[in-house]
């Protein structure tokens, strides 16, 4: 029942309880997390991945949600899917040719743009130096006198 309509009953002195359609739920349930998480890695988006199962993409990402490890598989798998997406702009450029090579180098640049977007510390732009728990960065300063003169 639509907002609209559950504001309308309960003015009209008919309060209804508001429910989402169970079939996407049954629909996602059906088709299970590691069937999603794989499209996922082979870089389907949501949008994509909810027409194929007949959601609405905003089902879908409640649906995700409901369940933190269900969402916690879903974000591995965005990150696992940086290289599809990578893979995806290599073979864009590879099989341009004349006349689609400006149209390939914008997809190509998008495949990229969303590997950085699901994957920065592998494909962000670097502008800092930095280290880590593993391996600190580490300054040494070396100074030599040379005949007792500095």
């Amino acid at each position: 029942m639509s907002t609209r309509k559950a504001a309308k009953a309960v003015v009209a002195g008919k309060p209804k309880k508001q429910t989402k359609p169970a079939t996407a739920r049954a629909k996602l349930d059906a088709a299970g997390t590691e069937a999603i998480c794989d499209q996922l890695v082979q870089g389907d988006s949501f949008r994509v991945i909810a027409a194929t199962l007949g959601v609405s993409v905003a089902s879908l990402f409640d649906w995700i949600e409901l369940n933190s490890e269900r969402s916690q598989a879903c974000a591995r798998a965005r990150i696992e899917a940086t290289q599809a997406y990578d893979d995806k702009a290599l073979e864009t450029l590879e099989n341009a040719d004349k006349e689609t090579i400006s149209v390939a180098r914008e997809v190509a640049a998008h495949y990229r743009w969303r590997a950085k977007a699901a994957n920065p510390k592998r494909y962000g732009d670097r502008t800092t130096v930095q280290g880590d728990s593993e391996s600190p960065v580490e300054h040494r300063v070396r100074i030599s006198f040379v005949d007792g003169k500095p």
